[in-house]
């Protein structure tokens, strides 16, 4: 009960009124932890609350492991469509369906874009853009509380100031990397087949799945347009059939148009100077760090990993003998080691001299 007071009392101290100033669209996404789907529910009531679909899975196969459940949960979280979502659970429940009912129990939020709303337009799964801001400021941990939460404010500030400059740079309605993409997109529609039924409604059909699209009101039965505010396979091919000069502009959500882009990072921040010129004031008593003992050995500097998460180094050492990753030339099973030839060598050697002595 302690930690969700917590939490409730961090979301009402660090996000104010934020339910009242954007009351469509509002999502919260959080990880598997204890006690903080309890407080979004207690302060943000009736809000659409997302669970990290990373998280989820490493709790899920603690008990329920496979091909099974990991190639149908995944399926199920990124479908679209409410009945592509029911045939990949149903494939679980065939099998397993106390594999549900757990699932029911300890993960009762939205974790597949089936069920998101069409009014936020961002369709993650996962909570990747927390985990990025988190090793982003992680260069900070070796600070004192007061010079970390400075530091941090710096970088903040620092990054606002550099995406409002490229935002006043750009040109355009629609943020150019959204163009860049979507024309990508529209390379490989190929084998898309579009029947077009109407003033700016068509059937596409791909792989014998037919969906419905109707331009005017930027809707495909897929139902990627909608959650995402950007045109899908379905409707880039529609699109491009009824002109090979496609303007994008007119088919992508005002959100990712250059204007809200600049308005995102157009505040402006209150100056401050260090703590050294910050007033004093007068507790009555002085508070005393605490007696830190170094404890022996290398200090630690990153985190300790998951069981199951993969390592993001980029080199890896090859062994010298047999030239494969994951070992040294030590430890080699594919032939002698270095120390073993260089012994070998040297006894040939001293047999060869041997040999060669005219006595």
């Amino acid at each position: 009960m302690t930690a969700i007071c917590l939490f409730s009392f961090k979301f009402k101290l660090l996000l104010p009124n934020i339910c009242q100033l954007c009351h469509t669209g509002l999502v919260i996404n959080t990880d598997a932890g204890k006690g903080i789907e309890v407080a979004v529910e207690d302060v943000y009531p009736g809000i659409e609350h997302r669970e990290c679909m990373r998280h989820l899975w490493k709790n899920m196969k603690k008990s329920y492991s496979g091909t099974l459940y990991g190639k149908n949960m995944w399926a199920a979280a990124k479908s679209f469509t409410t009945d592509k979502f029911n045939f990949f659970m149903r494939n679980i429940q065939e099998k397993d369906p106390k594999a549900l009912e757990w699932l029911d129990e300890n993960h009762p939020y939205i974790w597949s874009r089936s069920k998101f709303s069409e009014d936020c337009k961002v369709d993650y799964i996962n909570n990747n853009l927390s985990e990025s801001f988190n090793s982003w400021v992680s260069k900070t941990e070796e600070y004192q509380i007061v010079e970390m939460h400075d530091k941090i404010r710096q970088m903040i500030i620092e990054k606002f100031v550099l995406r409002s400059k490229n935002a006043r740079k750009m040109s355009g309605k629609i943020i150019p990397d959204i163009i860049k993409d979507l024309n990508a997109k529209s390379k490989a529609i190929k084998d898309h087949d579009v029947l077009i039924c109407g003033p700016r409604k068509a059937k596409v059909t791909v792989n014998r799945f037919r969906h419905v699209v109707h331009l005017e009101l930027k809707t495909c039965t897929y139902r990627a347009w909608q959650v995402t505010g950007k045109p899908c396979s379905h409707a880039l091919a529609f699109i491009a059939k009824l002109t090979r000069e496609v303007q994008m502009d007119d088919f992508v959500h005002e959100y990712f148009s250059v204007e809200r882009l600049r308005k995102a990072y157009a505040c402006t921040f209150i100056p401050m100077t260090s703590k050294d010129l910050w007033p004093r004031v007068d507790l009555g008593y002085k508070i005393h760090k605490p007696k830190l003992r170094r404890k022996p050995g290398r200090p630690k500097k990153s985190r300790f990993k998951a069981y199951d998460e993969v390592s993001s180094s980029k080199k890896r050492r090859l062994c010298s003998e047999c030239h494969e990753p994951g070992h040294l030339a030590k430890t080699c099973q594919g032939g002698l080691t270095a120390s073993q030839k260089r012994r070998l060598n040297s006894s040939q050697h001293g047999s060869q001299e041997d040999n060669d002595d005219p006595m």
